[in-house]
């Protein structure tokens, strides 16, 4: 208690148990604006319709096609991009958006919507630092996934 006398804000008594930390962490850490790479209510909503055993069958098989196809798509969508291909930038960013939506990966699919919004009002050169974004953004969505998939 000596702590609260010289200026210590807050304190844990031992022995501190997971859910008190975790407490006082949300309580004096600072709020972020950034969007959660995952969005875990769609994804236990994804478990719901799972077998009742809670097995993430279905989870596991979504998330192996949607990492096998992606990296495919975003090259693609990279490449009409520097062609100049609007129109077809918005349709692969609208179809990589949704897939991302379904998922509850949120901030992938807030990027696409982003170029497909930008390719939609036909100014591609803006969308450049999104675009190079990508290919990081896509990589920290797996390493979620699976380290996701693991708990």
């Amino acid at each position: 208690m000596k702590g609260l006398e010289v200026g210590v804000n807050d304190y844990l008594s031992k022995p501190v148990m997971i859910e008190q930390l975790f407490e006082k962490l949300i309580q004096w850490l600072p709020k972020t604006d950034v969007e959660p790479i995952l969005d875990e209510e769609v994804i236990h909503e994804i478990m719901l319709l799972d077998d009742e055993d809670g097995s993430m069958g279905l989870l596991a098989s979504l998330v192996e096609m949607y990492t096998s196809d992606t990296p495919a798509k975003i090259s693609t969508l990279i490449e009409l991009a520097a062609a100049n291909e609007p129109a077809k930038v918005v349709e692969v960013a609208h179809e990589l958006k949704s897939g991302s939506v379904s998922l509850g990966i949120g901030r992938l699919s807030t990027l696409f919507s982003d170029i497909e919004q930008l390719a939609r009002e036909n100014r591609l050169e803006a969308a450049q630092e999104m675009l190079a974004a990508l290919q990081s953004a896509y990589q920290a969505t797996c390493r979620e996934l699976k380290r996701y998939m693991r708990q």
